[in-house]
Parts: structure tokens; C-alpha cells; sequence
């Protein structure tokens, strides 16, 4: 792998430092070849002109730009696109790197002068110029595929410049009468979108965004109130903490405060003796890196365990993977019936039930929370789950039409949003016969391209 010539300067070091920086097989820093990549545009340009090829112009940020990293690994270090650009192509490299000295001096004002003159906003974006200087199209990286797909993308972009050269002249005004409505379509489309988020997208969302606002207020003050009123949990009083290292520590028979069980039934018992209710973790601690950290940041620690034992059961779902099922099948049969009950999708996720299994509250893992974080999180769901305790009327009576308009805009929004996700099939819909006509004409004249490609 080679890189500019001031590079080797630096010595074998400076090579290895820079190999990932333009993982391409060579740039040029002056004058062009078929099918290699230069930094000498006007060199490029002189070539592409000389031979007839399509001009491409790569502009990238070789060594910070991901995509165009990948596009350097999987396409352009590729011998098939190496052998069909030979052929095809006179490639410039218009390169913004974070490592100035990639790029050599003389071409740095140059580098930004050509993404202003072509409007390049990101990378990498790939310009194509005809072998005449006019742009033939653009395109930009691909999210899969292979070189061989890249290289079908670049034929397209030849051929409907091309398509004159292949197609008769009644099929040619057919072809630019369908291009015509598909830019009217477009245009259609575009318009629907912006009147739908006009019109509802945002009253809705500025709407909702106030009364929640307004409830977050109300829910505080009912936190507030909770707070207050707490008393010591006598059934709790004296217990011992337990702490439970990434699953090694939790009880398997019976439950207690202060501790994780992964004995459901004994959890449901104590539960329902106490009037407490139950915190179900739905974790995997053997491949789930998130329950782990919120398992060592958060409900391992003295904090939270000293506040859990004041309101909670905790009861520990260990949900292994399909290739670890590690667990006694006894715990294993239970874990997975909890898991589909709940109608869980993934781990970790923590669940806020009443004594009797009824599910009122939820949250997921968030990373770098504190457990003073969780708790004043948990504590407020806690209020909530009944907060007419904890407002004067007149507070609740709000909070009650605030909840009922905040479910009159979820329904309202998910009735107009299907209304609008209906409208947008009706558009795809008449877009079906513009496609067709023009993808007649251009597989014609596709077909044709390659069959002289053949030929040649």
C-alpha cells in the first residue's frame, strides 16, 4: 500500500500511522492513469477528455469519514472495481482529512474551491463528469452490497446520460416525458408531506409537548407529597442486604426484602403479605452488557437496595439466550413464562407491578445513571401510580383532563398519521406506470450498453 510521496519521509512509522487513512491501493499526487485514483484533477480531467472516459471525482475524508472508509475497504480496494474502472474511468481523489499533510498544499484551496463549485454538502459524495466536462449524476456511498453493486449504480449513471446514443427519438421523448412526471410526482409527494406536517405533525406535537409539560408539573408536585408521607417499612426493618454479584447472589428460595430472588412464587407471597409491590428485572447477566452495568451502577449498590426494601419485592428474571440455557429447567420453564406473559422483546427491562402482578410502570436501562437518579426516577412512578392521594382536587381534576387530552392526541394523531400513511400509498400507487415507461426505455438502452461492452 503506498501513500504520498512527502509521507515516506517520515520513515517506516509515518507508513503504518497513515495505513488507515487511505486504505485504497495508491493515490497519485501527480498525473493520471486509467483506473487510478490522483489528487492531480487537472491531470484526470486531461485524461478522462484524451480517452473518452467518464471523469469521477471522489470526495472523501479519508482518515475520519466512516463511510468513506468502508467504501475504500469494500469497493474501491476491490479488483473488480480496480479492472472496470481501468477501462472506464479516470478516478480523482479531492481529498479533507483531518492530517493536512495528506493532501499536498497546492491542492488544499483547490480541494475547497471544486465543493464549493459542485455544492458538495457531505462525504463521500461521488461526482461524475461526461468525457466533455457536463455532470453526468451523482452518487453516494452504498449501505451493502459489493463492489459489483457500486459498479451497476455507475453504469446506470453513464447510461441515462448516454441515453440518446441508444434509445430512438420517440422513445427518448417518451423516456423525458416520464422524467417530467416523475418530478411532478416528487413534487406532489413533497408538497403532501409538508401540508401533513404543517397541518398535523406539528400543532399535534407542540400541543402534546404543553400538556406534558403541564403533567410533568402536576407529577412532581404528587412526587413531592409521596415523599412526605413516607414511613419506614416495618416488615422490612433490620433486614440484611443482599447483594447479588451479576446474578451469583440472588436467592433461589423464598424472598425477602433488601434482597433480588429469582423464586417468583415466594416473591408474589411476601408481596401480597406486606401490601408492597414488585420490581421484576428482566435480565441476561451472561450476555446482556446493559443490565450489567445498571446491575453494578444502580440496584447493587447500598443506595438502592436501601430504598428497595422499603417498596419492593425484587424479583430477578434471568432470560438467557437460545444458545445458553444455562438456567435449572425449573427456573428456566418459570423465567420464559414470565417473559412471554409480560410480553417482553428484549433485556434488560424493569417492570413496576402490584402484589398481585399487575403491571403499572416500566423503565429500561439508561447508561450512567446514578442510583440517586433511579430512585427519584422510581419514585416518581411510584406517585403516580396514585396520585390522587397526592394532589389537592382541584390539582387532580386537571390532571385527569390533562390525561384525557394527552390520549385524545395519541388517538387523533394515530388516526390522522394511518390517514396520511393511506394517502402516501395512493401517491406510490400512481407512481407504478411512470416507473414502468421509464424503465422500458432504459433497460433498452441499458441492454444496449452492455451488449456493446461485450462487443468491445
Amino acid at each position: 500500500m503506498s501513500v504520498m510521496n512527502t509521507k515516506f519521509k517520515a520513515g517506516f512509522a509515518g507508513v503504518l500511522a497513515l495505513a488507515s487513512a487511505i486504505p485504497v491501493a495508491g493515490v497519485r499526487t501527480e498525473g493520471a492513469a486509467p483506473g487510478e485514483w490522483t489528487q492531480d484533477v487537472e491531470a484526470a480531467k486531461a485524461l478522462a477528455k484524451s480517452e473518452g472516459k467518464y471523469l469521477f471525482l471522489n470526495f472523501t475524508g479519508s482518515d475520519w469519514c466512516g463511510w468513506c472508509q468502508l467504501m475504500d475497504e469494500h469497493v474501491f480496494s476491490q479488483p473488480g472495481w480496480r479492472d472496470w474502472a481501468k477501462r472506464h474511468l479516470a478516478l480523482a481523489w479531492i481529498d479533507f482529512p483531518r492530517d493536512g499533510q495528506l493532501v499536498p498544499e497546492r491542492y488544499q484551496a483547490r480541494n475547497k474551491e471544486l465543493r464549493r463549485q459542485y455544492g458538495v454538502k457531505g462525504f463521500p459524495t461521488f461526482v461524475m463528469l461526461a468525457p466533455d466536462g457536463h455532470e453526468a449524476g451523482r452518487l453516494g456511498a452504498i449501505r451493502g452490497g459489493s463492489d459489483s453493486t457500486f459498479i451497476t449504480n455507475v453504469i446506470a449513471t453513464i447510461v441515462e446520460d448516454r441515453l440518446p446514443e441508444y434509445v430512438s427519438a420517440a422513445e427518448l421523448a417518451e423516456y423525458r416525458e416520464a422524467e417530467a412526471d416523475k418530478a411532478a410526482w416528487e413534487a406532489k409527494n413533497a408538497a403532501a408531506q409538508a401540508e401533513f406536517r404543517k397541518t398535523v405533525l406539528e400543532p399535534n406535537r407542540t400541543e402534546a409537548a404543553a400538556v406534558e409539560k403541564q403533567l410533568a408539573a402536576l407529577i412532581a408536585t404528587a412526587t413531592v407529597a409521596w415523599r412526605a408521607a413516607q414511613t419506614p417499612n416495618a416488615a422490612a426493618a433490620g433486614c440484611e442486604l443482599r447483594f447479588a454479584d451479576f446474578g451469583a447472589g440472588v436467592e433461589t428460595n423464598g424472598a425477602h426484602f433488601g434482597a433480588w430472588t429469582s423464586d417468583y412464587g415466594s416473591a408474589r407471597e411476601l408481596a401480597a403479605a406486606t401490601g408492597k409491590d414488585l420490581l421484576l428485572a428482566f435480565v441476561g447477566p451472561r450476555w446482556c452488557d446493559w443490565g450489567n452495568q445498571m446491575e453494578s451502577n444502580v440496584f447493587n449498590t447500598v443506595q438502592w437496595l436501601d430504598f428497595a426494601k422499603e417498596h419492593f419485592v425484587q424479583v430477578y428474571i434471568d432470560c438467557p439466550g437460545e444458545d445458553d440455557a444455562y438456567l435449572p429447567e425449573k427456573l428456566l420453564t418459570q423465567n420464559s413464562r414470565i417473559y412471554k406473559e409480560y410480553g417482553m422483546e428484549g433485556c434488560p427491562f424493569y417492570l413496576l407491578t402490584t402484589a398481585d402482578g399487575r403491571r403499572y410502570d416500566a423503565f429500561g436501562a439508561t447508561t450512567g445513571i446514578t442510583p440517586a437518579e433511579q430512585i427519584a426516577q422510581v419514585e416518581t412512578m411510584l406517585a403516580r401510580k396514585s396520585i390522587e392521594r397526592w394532589l389537592p382536587p382541584a390539582d387532580y381534576t386537571n390532571y385527569t383532563a390533562l390525561v384525557a387530552r394527552k390520549y385524545e392526541l395519541d388517538r387523533r394523531w394515530r388516526h390522522d398519521y394511518d390517514a396520511f400513511l393511506a394517502e402516501m400509498d395512493e401517491h406510490v400507487q400512481e407512481f407504478a406506470p411512470i416507473a414502468e415507461k421509464r424503465n422500458r426505455v432504459f433497460t433498452k438502452a441499458l441492454d444496449a450498453y452492455l451488449n456493446a461492452e461485450k462487443a468491445d
